[in-house]
């Protein structure tokens, strides 16, 4: 049995309280993990211990503000497309660009969306405003 000095134990259970892994302390000491966690074993972290940075953000509502803001500059493109005076001054590939571009995107960002109450792959139309609504493909809206 390996004999450890009272200071090297002393370090790993600070280092663990301060957030370290048992795993990355036994690898770091050479000490067997069973032994470091026989260390701790009664402690109290002071720190929680390492999490996946993405957890301090709200990743859901993050992209539904996304795909607000982004419906919100389609509508002023269209806006600024309906004017007349401004298409007579386009070049028609570029205009061409524009729509396609846009009509991709927009097609792109409806059939990503989905009410959380819609079973498994059935689409459904939901209100213009229900962020998490999926068109069918081919559905008429007459």
């Amino acid at each position: 049995m390996n004999t450890y000095s009272p200071e090297l134990k002393a370090q790993d259970i600070a280092e663990w309280k301060a957030g370290a892994s048992l795993n990355g302390l036994a690898h770091d000491h050479t000490i067997p993990k069973p032994t470091v966690q026989g260390w701790v074993r009664g402690h109290t972290r002071v720190i929680p211990a390492k999490q996946d940075p993405l957890d301090a953000y709200d990743l859901d509502g993050m992209a539904r503000g996304l795909v607000g803001g982004s419906f919100s500059t389609l509508a002023n493109i269209h806006g600024i497309t309906e004017d007349k005076a401004w298409l007579k001054d386009q070049r028609a590939n570029e205009l061409a660009i524009l729509y396609g571009v846009v009509s991709d995107k927009l097609i792109r960002l409806l059939a990503s969306l989905r009410r959380q109450d819609d079973p498994g792959d059935q689409p459904s139309l939901g209100s213009p405003l229900d962020l998490h609504a999926t068109p069918a493909v081919g559905t008429r809206l007459d």
